[in-house]
């Protein structure tokens, strides 16, 4: 049978694809159900106005009060800042899974027995998870279609379109670092954990680059792998495609270099 690790990791896969995404569409179409009327939009917007600028730029948004009397901006600010945080969750713990979670559990020996070099296991699974990941955001695009049917509400929907592409790339690069980390590191709450303090460090560092613009720690943000996948920033300038390809490469390169490692070292026996 061809590709049977692809193909045997989509099937296991069905399940947790579709209660992610579906957890995801119901956020994305509550906040779209939400969004009020012009008046309201402005009335917000100049609230946000009497906000200190540290307030303002903290939601991510910069400076752009505009913006936020706009729906895709409401859309921004309830949905899409930020929320990348819980986006790189799925590939965290499916990156997991790859190799140190089958290891630990055991099951790592039963799969290597199969005629096939190592490395197509991590390919085969890093592959399976990009489609899982492409039908979670998907599912996700179905949730704000379906909140701007029942809603009636007036959205742009190519920008809506552009700011969920934007969380793909991301989500590949967060993957690949998880395999590799996973290639080295046999236990799987070991790699949760130095993936995770990852995610959340680069986390602060951006909220902290938003928030001192124009200052000495405008530069922490420069670090953080938010600053480049910012789907609230696409959704103002447009599509930052030297973004989108750096992160293609860097997860795809990550994932091949984790190959390299886990077809080296020694796998844990029970």
């Amino acid at each position: 049978m061809a590709l049977p690790v692809f193909r045997e990791t989509l099937r296991r896969s069905v399940a947790s694809t579709i209660y992610w995404g579906l957890a995801f569409a119901a956020l994305a179409l509550l906040t779209v159900v939400m969004l009020p009327g012009a008046e309201m939009l402005q009335t917000f917007a100049d609230f946000m106005a009497s906000m200190p600028l540290v307030v303002i730029r903290a939601m991510g948004v910069g400076e752009d009060l505009e913006f936020l009397a706009t729906a895709e901006g409401f859309i921004a600010v309830g949905f899409f800042s930020k929320m990348l945080i819980f986006f790189v969750a799925y590939p965290l713990v499916m990156g997991t899974s790859i190799s140190a979670g089958e290891e630990e559990n055991g099951s790592l020996e039963v799969l290597l027995s199969l005629p096939l070099p190592r490395w197509r296991v991590i390919v085969e699974k890093y592959a399976a998870y990009l489609v899982t990941m492409t039908a979670i955001l998907l599912i996700l695009y179905g949730g704000i279609l379906l909140g701007v049917f029942l809603a009636g509400v007036a959205l742009d929907l190519a920008v809506i379109r552009a700011a969920v592409f934007n969380l793909f790339p991301s989500m590949c690069f967060i993957m690949g670092v998880t395999t590799l980390v996973g290639a080295y590191v046999s236990q799987a709450r070991y790699v949760l954990g130095i993936v995770a303090t990852y995610i959340i460090v680069s986390f602060l560092l951006d909220v902290v680059g938003d928030m001192g613009i124009g200052t000495v720690a405008e530069n922490l943000s420069y670090i953080s792998f938010f600053r480049y996948g910012d789907s609230v920033a696409v959704m103002q300038h447009g599509l930052e495609w030297s973004s989108v390809v750096a992160f293609l490469v860097a997860g795809v390169a990550l994932m091949l270099l984790s190959t390299r490692v886990f077809d080296l070292r020694d796998i844990r026996a029970d």
